[in-house]
């Protein structure tokens, strides 16, 4: 794994599935204790591939290989100001996860369903939007999700939203393609908390010659989680083996 920008990790060898990355700030991996999610399939009658490392075992099944991931970003440590707030678990944070076919060549429409989780969120936060995207171009197949959710006094800081799209990946150009989901809370005082991704699939049956794009074009073997902050610094969270998270060639 590697933090990179303002700080770099050990590098990752050969890990377990259980060893999924989890670092301070963001994260890119198991993402197992914060709720279950809802049931969820393929419409295809031959969606009986089980997604890796679902919470709870929960009997999601594709037509593909899928691995459970999630980026999460965290508001911590300080603001600019010197003012202090929460650490830790107490830090404000988000969660973006989807079952994802990580490595996977993939064709026709694909199911992604996109869970994020609010922890700690001040009132008045706004969860704006999760951005799927191609950083070099998706033709359109990939959507923005509009929760513009305002986080309530009830919600007591912690909110969970869903939300299941349809993605036609022939209308994406062919090729090793970076996926990025990038999520945006807007604090009460107007400051902003992202996180992202960085996770590669490979596209065919879609448009023109094959092509990478984003970081999938340098390390196609990359799994990367982002986050940045108004106020703080941006971090990356990278494995570059293959064998992070369980997924099989």
């Amino acid at each position: 794994m590697r933090l990179s920008r303002t700080a770099r990790l050990f590098a990752a060898h050969r890990w377990a599935w259980a060893l999924c990355a989890a670092i301070p700030l963001i994260s890119g991996g198991c993402a197992t204790s914060d709720g279950n999610l809802a049931p969820g399939s393929e419409a295809a009658i031959a969606a009986t591939i089980q997604c890796i490392g679902v919470p709870t075992g929960d009997a999601t099944a594709y037509t593909e290989k899928r691995v459970f991931l999630e980026s999460q970003g965290w508001w911590g440590e300080r603001k600019s100001d010197g003012v202090s707030v929460p650490k830790y678990g107490a830090a404000e944070h988000i969660h973006v996860g989807m079952c994802f076919p990580l490595q996977q060549t993939v064709s026709g429409t694909k199911t992604l369903r996109v869970r994020v989780l609010g922890h700690n969120l001040p009132v008045g936060s706004l969860i704006k939007s999760t951005n799927l995207h191609d950083p070099d171009g998706d033709g359109g197949a990939l959507p923005l999700i509009a929760w513009n959710r305002t986080v309530l006094a009830s919600d007591n800081g912690n909110v969970e939203l869903w939300a299941t799209v349809q993605v036609n990946t022939a209308l994406m150009p062919n090729g090793l393609r970076e996926f990025r989901n990038l999520t945006v809370v807007q604090r009460p005082d107007n400051a902003e908390l992202h996180a992202s991704s960085g996770w590669c699939w490979t596209i065919t049956g879609g448009t023109g010659t094959p092509v990478a794009s984003g970081t999938c074009a340098t390390t196609p073997q990359s799994t990367m989680a982002r986050g940045w902050y108004d106020c703080f610094e941006y971090k990356i969270a990278e494995s570059d083996v293959p064998e992070t998270c369980g997924v099989m060639p």
